[in-house]
């Protein structure tokens, strides 16, 4: 079980819960397909100047910038794989919950009679992959948003669902 099933009040259950979107995953994918072809580039450079010679053996800077270029890479990939594992996004019939982060944890726990409205923001690309940002607003003025959540609008229906079954 997770933290949020461990800490629900016993008569409270979970109405819909969401992720964080796998375009996270973008930024690492991108800077290593970007760094790989330009390591490429630069080795079949190097190819060029000095065909005959072996290349790695002739020119380590070639070995140091694919290592740096993996090193980043991986601590990248690390760092947005936490990141995607331990987002949960939950309405339940009472409040919402919502938890991102491994080494900086960042939770937010919203009674449902609190909220004054959920937006929701998404661009072209969020539209087309499923994926925005997620205004909560309360009367007291606060606003906790997240991004990247997958599934923005259904997230706000679900919110709105859940508003509409308590009592006024």
């Amino acid at each position: 079980m997770s933290h949020i099933e461990n800490n629900l009040s016993p008569d409270e259950t979970i109405a819909y819960r969401t992720k964080k979107s796998i375009i996270i995953f973008s930024f690492p994918m991108t800077l290593l397909v970007v760094g790989l072809g330009f390591y490429g580039l630069l080795m079949y450079t190097i190819s060029l100047i000095s065909p005959l010679q072996n290349l790695m053996n002739q020119h380590p800077i070639g070995q140091i910038l694919l290592v740096i270029l993996l090193a980043i890479a991986s601590f990248s990939f690390l760092k947005v794989w936490l990141e995607y594992i331990t987002a949960s996004f939950v309405v339940t019939n009472r409040r919402l919950i919502m938890k991102e982060g491994f080494f900086v944890r960042r939770m937010s726990e919203t009674r449902l009679t609190a909220i004054s409205h959920v937006s929701v923001h998404q661009n072209l690309i969020g539209q087309l992959f499923n994926f925005g940002t997620v205004f909560i607003n309360s009367f007291g003025g606060t606003s906790d948003n997240f991004t990247q959540i997958t599934s923005p609008v259904e997230f706000q229906r679900q919110v709105h669902s859940q508003l509409d079954k308590l009592p006024r």
